[in-house]
């Protein structure tokens, strides 16, 4: 759905189910990568780091948002969505067999299987400002509430450990102040502040601030940037059930050249 009741006001809303590959074609698109300008280039919902690759996952994702232009120079926005994933599979388990008759064996382990059911569910809420102060400065802010939930469960191991649940709750402010000249020249102030609340975990609390340099040529053909981020070396654990972009643990100094052609 994308819908212009006025000039100043756009709608947009999204409702997809889908069936994920296997293997290669977890890296194979047929659908767009957007609809409705909401994502939909993802490889799974469920991170990595804690489940590791899956397959064949079923996929949901409910969106909706509202824009806002009150003039020329400002653009409010505010989203929200629901991904919601399941997956069934096998894990391999070592079975462990203890002597139940006088001449047994002695106590061993062997290869064995079992089922393994995860459920995924995110709801993010964001809300964004973007604001052009004159022809050269822009500056933004957005907040960004993130609700994650994975629940695992093992049907057949006994009841009391059949299923496990990690949750959080992120909270993600961001602020942003850009300058660009008519010469080419331009840079970036960025900072971003991450509070979590882990069900299981320690909650964290930190920020990050990046600053950016560079020179952009005419039609921006070519482009060379400087960088320093995380400008106070901070480290962090967060935990990975909520997403959040790849951040330095340490401070980092970047360049980067780009053609465009």
């Amino acid at each position: 759905l994308h819908w212009t009741p006025v000039d100043s006001v756009t709608i947009r809303g999204v409702y997809s189910r889908s069936l994920g590959g296997v293997s290669f074609d977890e890296s194979v698109r047929l659908e767009p990568t957007q609809l409705g300008g909401f994502n939909q280039s993802f490889r799974n919902f469920i991170p990595q780091s804690l489940a590791g690759s899956v397959s064949a996952p079923k996929s949901e994702v409910i969106g909706a948002a509202i824009e806002w232009r009150p003039g020329s120079d400002t653009k409010l926005e505010l989203q929200g969505e629901i991904l919601r994933t399941d997956v069934n599979r096998t894990i391999g388990v070592f079975d462990f067999l203890p002597p139940t008759m006088p001449g047994d064996p002695p106590p061993h382990t062997v290869v064995s299987s079992t089922k393994e059911n995860l459920e995924y569910e995110e709801r993010r809420l964001s809300f964004t400002i973007n604001q052009l102060l004159a022809n050269e400065w822009s500056l933004g802010a957005q907040y960004r509430l993130t609700d994650s939930r994975l629940e695992r469960r093992l049907p057949s191991l006994p009841s009391a450990f059949q299923t496990r649940v990690e949750k959080a709750l992120l909270h993600e402010i961001g602020l942003f102040v850009n300058y660009e000249h008519e010469s080419g020249f331009f840079g970036r102030a960025e900072s971003r502040w991450f509070i979590q609340d882990n069900s299981e975990l320690a909650d964290e609390n930190m920020v990050q601030l990046n600053l950016f340099a560079g020179f952009r040529f005419a039609r921006r053909r070519f482009e060379a940037t400087i960088g320093l981020l995380n400008v106070t070396g901070q480290n962090y654990r967060l935990n990975p059930v909520t997403p959040y972009r790849d951040l330095p643990r340490e401070r980092v100094l970047m360049t980067r050249l780009q053609f465009n052609f």
